[in-house]
C-alpha cells in the first residue's frame, strides 16, 4: 500500500478506479502504462480501495464520498491506481482513459488556493464552499470543511469511455425494445424517444444512484439493472461491432494502445494495416487525425463506417425509412448471375448458385442502396455525404451476406431490416451521449484502400499503431469477406489477385532457395526461422515466411521515413507461434521476430507488454499478444543486433502440439507476464 498521502502546494492525489467488468487480468497492466503515458507520472498500485480510505486525504472525506469510491470495485489483484501530480484539466483525462469506472482528484487546501486548484482542474468556482456541486454531466465536486477553513475536496469524474459503453445499454430498456408499431416512422420515433429518455436516466443514475442493487434475471426495467451488472455487456459502444472481421482487435485494448502513442489533439497518426479500423475508431473522440490503410476493399469499407461517427442522423433516418418501407424483392436473371460470377473460383460460384433466391434479395437491396441521392446540387460536400450514407447500408448488407454464407440465415431482407435499425439506434444513442458530453467526433479519419508496401504520404505523422497480419495463422479471405467482395462488386482484379497481394498470404509463387535466403537483407532471427523450416523440407511454409518477412521489411522502411523523430510506433502481434517440425513442435517467439525486422530499419524497441487474448476472441494457435513499443531514435542512434539473443527466440519441444504443449505455452506466457511485473 502507498505511504501516507498529503496534498502540497503543487500536487494533488488522483485515484483511478478500475471497471468492475474487466475480463482479462493482463489488461490491467496496459491500463497502468496508459496512465503513466497520459500523465507522465509514476503510478502506485491500489490493491484495496477500502484500505486506502484509512489514509489522508481520503480519511478526511465524508461517508457518502467514501461509499461512492468503494462501490462496485474490480475484484482482481488490483482495484485501481494512485498518482500524485499537479492539477490537470480533468476533462482531458476523462476523454482518454479506457478501463476506469471513475477518476477522483482529491486534495486538502484553504481558500483561495482551493478555488485556484478547481479552476485548473477545469471547473469554475464561485468561492462558496457548499458541500456538493455538479458543474458538468460527467463531474461532481464534494467539499468538506475539516477545521479552521481548511477543506478536503474530492472531484469525481466519469470517464467518457464508461459513459459511451453504458450509453448502448439504454437500447435494452423496455421503452426501446417494446416499441414495435407496424408503421415504420412511428416505430423509429418511439424508439428514438425511448433512447433519449434512457440517456437522461443513465446520467441521473451515474451521478446520483450509489446504493441501488441491480435486478438480475427477468423484469429488468431500470438502467441500473444493466449498467451495474458486471456481465450484462460485452465491451460494446459506438459502431465497433457493426461487422465481424478476422483478427479484429479488442476495442478497449485498441483504445489503450492509441493512448500509449503519447499523442495530443491535432496530431496525426497512421494505421498501415487498419483492417476494420478498431485501432483508430476512437481517434476522433480525442481530436486526433487518423489515417487507415488496408489492401482489402471490404476492410476499408467497414473502417470508413466504423470510424465515421459524424454521420448526419436526419439524412440517415430518411434513407432508413425508405429502405424499410420500399424494399421489394427482385429475381436475378441467369445472365446477370453469370456476369457477377466472372473471374470467381468455381467453389465460390457453386455456393452462390445454391443460394440464388437469397442472392437475388441481396442484389435487389444493393440496387436500392445505389439509388440513394440528395435533392441538393451534387457539390463535393453533398457527394461525400451521400457516399457516407451508402457505405453505412453497404456494411449492413455485407453483414447479412456473412450471415447467409456462414450461418445459412436465409431471410436476407428481414435480417437487413433488423440490422439496419439496430445499428442506426446504436449510432443514434452514441450521438445522444456525445451531445451531452460535447464530443464532436472530429477530425474525421481518412481510410484509404492501399498496399502498405507502396505506402507514401505527403506529410509526417506523430504516431503509428497497428496489428499487422500474422505469419500465416489466419485466412483473411474466408467467408467473412470473399462473398461480400463478390456480391457488392468490390473486386477489380478478382479474388486470387487480391489474395496474392495480402501480406501473410499462403498464395506465394517461386519457392525460396538457400542461396536466395543468404543473399537477402533479412535479420538473423528471420533467416534462422526460415532455415529451420527448409531443413525440415517445409518448402511451402518457409516460402510464405520469407515473403512475409521481406514484405514487412519494406513496410518498416516506409514507416520509418513517415514517422517524426523521437515519436512512437506500436505493433500488436502474436507472441508465440508453434509449428510441427518433424515429429516435434517448434515454438517461435513471433514478437521478437517482428521486433528484429523493425530494428533492422532503424527503430528502437522501448518496451514489450504482454497480454492474454480473451477466450471468446482468441483461437487455439495464438493465445497471447505482445504490444511492441518502438521509437524512432535520432539519426546518430545505432541499433545493434545481439546474436546471442537469437537462440532464445526458438525452442524445440518434444512431441506434437497436444493439450500438454498448449498448457506449456500458457505457463511460459504467465512467466513472461510475472517477469514484466517484477
Amino acid at each position: 500500500m502507498v505511504e501516507e498521502l498529503r496534498s502540497t502546494d503543487t500536487k494533488i492525489t488522483y485515484l483511478f478506479k478500475l471497471k468492475h467488468d474487466i475480463r482479462v487480468e493482463s489488461k490491467v497492466n496496459i491500463a497502468k502504462e496508459e496512465i503513466e503515458t497520459l500523465l507522465h507520472e509514476r503510478v502506485n498500485e491500489v490493491e484495496s480501495i477500502a484500505a486506502l480510505m484509512k489514509k489522508r486525504p481520503f480519511s478526511s472525506l465524508n461517508g457518502k464520498v467514501i461509499k461512492i469510491m468503494d462501490r462496485m470495485p474490480y475484484l482482481g489483484k488490483l482495484q485501481g491506481f494512485l498518482v500524485i501530480a499537479k492539477p490537470l484539466l480533468l476533462r482531458r483525462i476523462l476523454e482518454r482513459t479506457t478501463l476506469f469506472k471513475e477518476v477522483f482528484a482529491v486534495f486538502e487546501e484553504k481558500e483561495p488556493k482551493m478555488s485556484e486548484i478547481l479552476e485548473t482542474l477545469g471547473f469554475g468556482y464561485d468561492g462558496e464552499p457548499t458541500e456538493f456541486k455538479q458543474p458538468t454531466p460527467y463531474a461532481q465536486i464534494f467539499i468538506r470543511e475539516i477545521d479552521d477553513s481548511n477543506y478536503v475536496v474530492a472531484v469525481r469524474g466519469i470517464p467518457f469511455q464508461e459513459i459511451f459503453e453504458c450509453g448502448l445499454e439504454v437500447l435494452k430498456l423496455p421503452i426501446v425494445t417494446f416499441a414495435k408499431y407496424k408503421d415504420v416512422e412511428k416505430r423509429i420515433a418511439m424508439k428514438e424517444n425511448g433512447v433519449k429518455k434512457g440517456i437522461d436516466e443513465l446520467f441521473h443514475h451515474l451521478n446520483s444512484v450509489y446504493d441501488r442493487p441491480p435486478r438480475l434475471g427477468l423484469g429488468k426495467d431500470d438502467i441500473g439493472d444493466y449498467v451495474d451488472w458486471a456481465f450484462s455487456r460485452f465491451r460494446k459502444y459506438a459502431l465497433h461491432f457493426i461487422h465481424k472481421h478476422r483478427a479484429k482487435a479488442d476495442n478497449r485494448m485498441a483504445r489503450m494502445v492509441l493512448n500509449l502513442l503519447d499523442v495530443e489533439p491535432g496530431d496525426v497518426i497512421l494505421d498501415p494495416y487498419c483492417g476494420s479500423g478498431s485501432f483508430i475508431a476512437d481517434a476522433s473522440m480525442m481530436g486526433i487525425k487518423a489515417y487507415g490503410l488496408d489492401i482489402n476493399p471490404l476492410s476499408t469499407l467497414i473502417a470508413r463506417v466504423k470510424c465515421n461517427l459524424d454521420l448526419p442522423i436526419p439524412d440517415l433516418r430518411v434513407e432508413l425509412i425508405k429502405l424499410l418501407k420500399d424494399y421489394k424483392g427482385e429475381n436475378v436473371t441467369d445472365a446477370a448471375l453469370w456476369k457477377l460470377l466472372e473471374n470467381i473460383p468455381e467453389g465460390h460460384r457453386q455456393k452462390i448458385r445454391e443460394r440464388k433466391t437469397q442472392v437475388s434479395d441481396i442484389l435487389a437491396i444493393k440496387n436500392r442502396i445505389d439509388k440513394i441521392s440528395g435533392k441538393e446540387t451534387l457539390n463535393a460536400f453533398c457527394s461525400e455525404r451521400i457516399k457516407n450514407l451508402k457505405d453505412f447500408f453497404y456494411v449492413i448488407l455485407s453483414r447479412c451476406i456473412v450471415k447467409l454464407f456462414e450461418n445459412n440465415r436465409k431471410n436476407v431482407a428481414e435480417e437487413f431490416k433488423k440490422d439496419a435499425l439496430r445499428f442506426y439506434l446504436d449510432l443514434f444513442a452514441t450521438k445522444q451521449v456525445s451531445s451531452v458530453l460535447g464530443v464532436p467526433f472530429k477530425p474525421k479519419p481518412e481510410i484509404l484502400t492501399m498496399d502498405s508496401r507502396e505506402l507514401s504520404l505527403p506529410f509526417k505523422v506523430q504516431g503509428i499503431l497497428t496489428s499487422p497480419p500474422y505469419f500465416d495463422a489466419i485466412n483473411y479471405l474466408d467467408a467473412t469477406s470473399c462473398y461480400s467482395l463478390i456480391l457488392l462488386d468490390m473486386l477489380e482484379d478478382g479474388l486470387e489477385e487480391l489474395d496474392k497481394n495480402i501480406t501473410g498470404t499462403k498464395n506465394v509463387e517461386n519457392d525460396i532457395t538457400l542461396k536466395k535466403l543468404e543473399g537477402s537483407n533479412l535479420p538473423t532471427s528471420s533467416k534462422r526461422l526460415i532455415e529451420l523450416l527448409m531443413n525440415d523440407e517445409r518448402t511451402s511454409k518457409s516460402t510464405v515466411i520469407f515473403q512475409y518477412a521481406t514484405d514487412m521489411l519494406k513496410v518498416f522502411e516506409r514507416l520509418y521515413n513517415l514517422l517524426e523523430t523521437n515519436r512512437r510506433m506500436i505493433f500488436v502481434v502474436g507472441k508465440y507461434h508453434h509449428w510441427n517440425l518433424g515429429g516435434d513442435t517448434l515454438r517461435v517467439d513471433g514478437a521478437r521476430v517482428i521486433a528484429d525486422l523493425a530494428r533492422a530499419k532503424g527503430f528502437e524497441l522501448e518496451k514489450e507488454i504482454f497480454h492474454t487474448i480473451h477466450k471468446l476472441g482468441g483461437g487455439t494457435r495464438i493465445t497471447g499478444e505482445s504490444i511492441l513499443l518502438f521509437r524512432k531514435p535520432p539519426k546518430d542512434f545505432i541499433v545493434e543486433e545481439k546474436p546471442t539473443e537469437v537462440d532464445e527466440i526458438f525452442k524445440l519441444i518434444k512431441g506434437r502440439v497436444m493439450r500438454e504443449i498448449k498448457e506449456y505455452f500458457v505457463r511460459q506466457e504467465e512467466k513472461f507476464l510475472e517477469s514484466n511485473q517484477q
